[in-house]
């Protein structure tokens, strides 16, 4: 290896080597070495541990699928990570949408009746408060 040429490597590098050159095997190293800190990097991403757990599966599989295109401009664990930053800011948009999709069948409440709208009206919630401090009061005796 000629120094100047070539990035020297470490030990994950040397294994993507063999995973692009066709020891496939060698990718339970590289999902060995990431699959915690990734499912850790995706919790704080997404705020949920299902969804992070699901989300690792399927950038390591991205990743799996797209080692051949990965460079050594950057560290592969940079590389990595930036498919897990896209991967889930793209699962938060899909959920953002489906709230708003959601929202939009959502049936509009009922309309109160004049009996409902007259009690709410009177048992405000000052009433209510004071009624339950009275009743604190009589308890206590």
């Amino acid at each position: 290896m000629r120094k100047g040429s070539l990035l020297i490597l470490d030990g994950i590098e040397h294994t993507v080597v063999r995973v692009q050159s066709g020891e496939v095997d060698s990718y339970a190293l590289i999902v060995e070495a990431f699959q915690k800190p990734i499912y850790r990097y995706c919790c704080r991403l997404l705020g949920s541990r299902t969804e992070a757990e699901d989300a690792v599966q399927e950038i390591l599989v991205k990743a799996y699928q797209h080692i051949g295109t990965y460079r050594p401009i950057a560290s592969f664990s940079s590389w990595l990570y930036k498919i897990a930053y896209h991967h889930c800011l793209s699962l938060i948009r899909k959920r953002q949408s489906q709230i708003k999709f959601m929202a939009l069948f959502q049936p509009d409440p009922p309309a109160e009746s004049p009996e409902q709208l007259m009690d709410r009206y009177i048992f405000n919630e000052h009433l209510t408060f004071a009624l339950a401090k009275l009743k604190q009061r009589s308890e206590t005796c």
